[in-house]
């Protein structure tokens, strides 16, 4: 890539200065390839600065958990060389270590790890996830009734040493999901104070809670036992409060409002500012799209080049087809279609959004692995005919919603394991 772009130049910038935040968007940035080029070393180096600078994640976000998190998953994956005395088992030892020092987001993704039997280090124990996410969710009930002024599930500010807007929205994702391990519905007042967790840690600036809230609007959506008004203006009000903040799932959702001219007019320049933003956060959506743009001149002056290095960071490490046939395609300056693919519309009523993460890797598992056989496309067009009035139905049905997402959460685990397996052998 020619030069730097304004959005990796202020992450970089603000990582050299000491911010624990871009240090570990920075390190994420090399872990995957964006406004700067694919480096795993340097990856890892920017990640150990994000932990190593803070002992605590008050006020943080957790950021420093992250990128622990991010640590485990490259040795896991053998994405770096380990280095003398740190490997996978190392961070692991450090995750846990922040876990038993009482870190509620630490305490959430150990978790997770004995849930799924995560990284290679530990095998599946529901019975201990379970203790896991139990103490997590006592300490963001705490966090809630500092933030909130008042008690929560009955829990006081007492003790509570962490201000952070984050813990009051992975209160919320974590109790919805203990409550699909147990089988259980969730009760009025319950949905309701979860409602106010997202809401209060949107309105705190949490940047994941942002995106949340304004898919929620945006699409109109039923969550936590509420109607969201469709209201598409709105919801982009939201998005642009989380793409501001540097959310880059948020950025590219206002790539696409104004490249169809959903909530705002259409503006091609504006789309591709926003998907630059993301691409160089590392999206790959986003630098497909950016890619596909600069191939055909759409919005931005024709390159070529610059069409090839998107399109390339968006097909590396994995084997999306629709990327592989557009690097393809671009010596022969053919012209490039957008494929954006059907709707996932169980999925999405589930999950909430079109582009939550979990909806994009069913989405992944469509487009690569059903759309490549005579029977998946089968089951494709099956699909599309009768999973609309399904995921009309589950809206209302609360307890089957639940049921269903524990169910899909299995299979996105699984795929997304496949998916990392895939990269590894390329």
């Amino acid at each position: 890539m020619a030069e730097l772009g304004n959005e990796i130049k202020k992450i970089i910038e603000a990582a050299e200065k000491g911010d624990v935040k871009a240090q570990y968007e920075l390190g994420e940035v090399y872990r995957v390839g964006g406004g700067v080029p694919k480096d795993p070393e340097k990856a890892r180096d920017w990640l150990t600065k994000a932990v190593k600078l803070s002992t605590t994640e008050v006020n943080m976000g957790g950021i420093n958990i992250e990128a622990l998190r991010s640590l485990v998953e490259m040795y896991a994956l053998e994405e770096v060389t380990p280095k003398a005395g740190e490997d996978q088992r190392y961070w692991f030892d450090q995750l846990t270590r922040f876990a038993d020092s009482g870190s509620p987001r630490a305490l959430h993704l150990l978790g997770e790890c004995y849930e799924y039997g995560r990284w290679g280090v530990v095998m599946e124990d529901e019975r201990k996830a379970e203790s896991l996410y139990n103490n997590a969710f006592y300490r963001y009930a705490k966090v809630a009734a500092k933030l909130c002024g008042h008690e929560f599930y009955g829990y006081s500010a007492e003790f509570a040493n962490n201000s952070d807007p984050g813990s009051l929205y992975w209160l919320a994702e974590l109790r919805y999901h203990m409550a699909g391990m147990a089988g259980v519905k969730l009760q009025d007042d319950e949905y309701n104070y979860l409602k106010q967790c997202v809401i209060k840690s949107a309105e705190l600036g949490f940047p994941p809670a942002l995106y949340k809230i304004g898919g929620y609007i945006f699409n109109g959506s039923f969550a936590y036992n509420t109607d969201f008004k469709r209201n598409v203006q709105e919801g982009v009000r939201w998005y642009v409060r989380a793409a501001e903040q540097g959310d880059k799932y948020a950025q590219q959702r206002l790539g696409d409002c104004y490249t169809k001219g959903e909530g705002v007019p259409k503006d091609k320049e504006k789309a591709n500012y926003w998907y630059t933003k993301s691409a160089e956060r590392g999206w790959k959506p986003a630098q497909y799209d950016l890619g596909v743009n600069y191939a055909n001149g759409d919005g931005v002056p024709k390159d070529l080049e610059m069409a090839k290095y998107w399109i390339s960071l968006a097909a590396d490490g994995n084997e999306c087809k629709k990327e592989k046939e557009a690097l393809a395609k671009i010596p022969k300056g053919a012209k490039l279609l957008k494929n954006a693919g059907g709707g996932c519309y169980i999925a999405t009523c589930v999950y909430g959004s079109y582009d939550a993460p979990e909806v994009l890797c069913l989405r992944q598992f469509r487009d690569e692995v059903l759309a490549s056989s005579i029977f998946g496309r089968l089951f494709i067009a099956l699909y599309y005919f009768f999973s609309p009035p399904i995921a009309e139905r589950l809206k209302k049905m609360q307890r089957t919603n639940v049921f269903v997402r524990k169910t899909l959460d299995k299979a996105v685990e699984r795929l997304n394991k496949k998916f990392h397996n895939q990269n590894d052998k390329m």
